[in-house]
C-alpha cells in the first residue's frame, strides 16, 4: 500500500515492480468530466492519473495508466487492465495525454474500448498491470464517472 499519495512514492513502488494498491484519501476516486477535455478516471489525492480514459479527438479516446517510469520513450509496453475475471489487453507507449511523464498510453477507435468502458461500470475490482508492476483500484463510483463518455467521443 502507498503510503503517501505523492506521484514521487507512487513511482517508487512502481520501479520495485511492487504490487501497488493506491491510497485511497478522502480526494482520491473516480471522477467524469464533460466539454472540451471529457473524459474520467481513478486519480490519486495528488490529482495523479491511476486509470485515465479521455477522449484524442478524431472519435478516439487514449487510456492512460501509471507505469511508464524510466521506460525507453520508443518502446511498445503490454498492459493489461482486469475487471474482476475479465482481462483487456493492449499495447501501450510512453507518453503524457494528461498522465505525465511516467504514463503509458494506448489510443484508438473509440468503439475498440467500449467492452472495458462497461466492464469498468459494472465491475468491482480493476487491476491494471504494466512492465513496471500492478495495482489495484475499487470501481465503486466508476459508473457515475464514466457515464461522461456515454456520448462516444465524437469525430
Amino acid at each position: 500500500m502507498i503510503i503517501s499519495t505523492r506521484r514521487v512514492g507512487m513511482l517508487a513502488l512502481l520501479l520495485a515492480g511492487a504490487l501497488i494498491q493506491p491510497a485511497v484519501g478522502a480526494a482520491a476516486g473516480w471522477t467524469g468530466e464533460t466539454g472540451p477535455a471529457r473524459g474520467a478516471g481513478y486519480f490519486l489525492g495528488d490529482r495523479t492519473p491511476a486509470l485515465l480514459l479521455r477522449c484524442a479527438g478524431g472519435g478516439r479516446l487514449a487510456v492512460v495508466v501509471a507505469g511508464g517510469s524510466g521506460l525507453p520513450r520508443d518502446g511498445d509496453y503490454t498492459v493489461v487492465i482486469a475487471v474482476d475475471d475479465t482481462a483487456f489487453v493492449g499495447v501501450a507507449r510512453p507518453g503524457s495525454a494528461d498522465g505525465g511523464d511516467a504514463a503509458l498510453v494506448r489510443t484508438a477507435a473509440f468503439e475498440t474500448f467500449a467492452p472495458l468502458i462497461a466492464a469498468l461500470k459494472s465491475g468491482a475490482v480493476a487491476e491494471v498491470s504494466t512492465p513496471r508492476g500492478r495495482y489495484r483500484l475499487p470501481l465503486r463510483g466508476s459508473g457515475k464517472a464514466l457515464a461522461a463518455l456515454d456520448g462516444g467521443c465524437g469525430a
